[in-house]
């Protein structure tokens, strides 16, 4: 083993235990923190989630809620942006997995709208008028 003797190793240390103080972080304002850029993309990509119907982006939200959440040094302020971000992710989660789907890209013919259908005009047809006629489903 070790062939140190405790003795004089504690004898020639330098550091003194007496003047050993505890670290303290330094104070900083709210205003000079730096800006929870997390935060910040969390609520674009939920609202995006919500007004879109975007799934990604109200899953991606939910990713940057949490990091932001995990990073979070300003609680009255962040704990706002985080909430608010949460909300619209939630709420853009719950619309697209239980809400109404989305109508597809063609027409659809609702029964009882009204379509106008149009056929030739005047001059082909010989009469008077466009030839546009309303036609109920």
């Amino acid at each position: 083993m070790s062939s140190h003797n405790n003795s004089s190793s504690s004898a020639n240390d330098p550091r003194q235990p007496s003047a050993a103080k505890p670290y303290a972080p330094p104070m900083v304002l709210p205003q000079d923190l730096p800006v929870d850029y997390a935060g910040f993309i969390a609520v674009i990509f939920g609202v995006a989630g919500v007004m879109f119907r975007y799934k990604l982006c109200s899953w991606l939200a939910i990713i940057f809620c949490a990091q932001s959440l995990a990073n979070m040094r300003n609680i009255e302020n962040d704990l706002k942006q985080v909430s608010m971000a949460s909300m619209f992710a939630i709420m853009g989660l719950v619309t697209n997995y239980l809400g109404p789907t989305r109508p597809s890209a063609q027409t659809q013919k609702i029964p009882g709208s009204v379509h106008r259908k149009s056929s030739r005009s005047w001059k082909d047809s010989g009469v008077g008028f466009t030839g546009e006629s309303v036609v109920f489903l």
